[in-house]
C-alpha cells in the first residue's frame, strides 16, 4: 500500500539513529520524579555518577542504538559520558547482570528516566 509505505518511511527519516535527540522530546518522555531531581541536583550541587544498566529478563547485548543515541545527547549537552560495555555485541547476559555502567553528571544522567 502506497500510502502506508510513505508513512512508515516518513516516521523512519524522522527517527532515524543519525539524527540528534531533542531535549524537548526528551523532557515528554521523562518522569516528573526525574525532573524534580535533576532541579534538587543543580540548586545543590551535582556530582558524578555511575548508572548499571540491567535488564530483567536473559538478552542478547545490542548496545548500539543506546550508545548512538547517548553519544548525541552529550554532544548536544556539551557534556562526556564514560560508558563501559560488559558485553560483546551479540552475547547472551543474565537476568540482572549489568550490561554497561554509564557514568556522568548527575545533572545530566538523571533525566533518562
Amino acid at each position: 500500500m502506497p500510502g502506508v509505505r510513505a508513512m512508515k518511511d516518513e516516521i523512519t527519516v524522522k527517527h532515524s539513529i543519525c539524527s540528534a535527540p531533542k531535549e524537548r522530546e526528551i523532557d515528554a518522555w521523562t518522569d516528573r520524579y526525574f525532573r524534580k531531581t535533576k532541579a534538587a541536583v543543580e540548586a545543590f550541587g551535582d556530582t558524578e555518577v555511575t548508572y548499571a544498566i540491567f535488564m530483567r529478563r536473559p538478552v542478547v547485548f545490542a548496545p548500539k542504538l543506546m550508545v548512538k543515541w547517548l553519544e548525541g545527547i552529550a554532544e548536544n549537552r556539551n557534556t562526556e559520558f564514560q560508558i563501559n560495555l560488559n558485553y560483546t555485541e551479540g552475547q547472551w547476559v543474565g537476568a540482572g547482570e549489568p550490561l554497561l555502567y554509564i557514568s556522568g553528571l548527575f545533572s545530566q544522567l538523571v533525566v533518562f528516566g
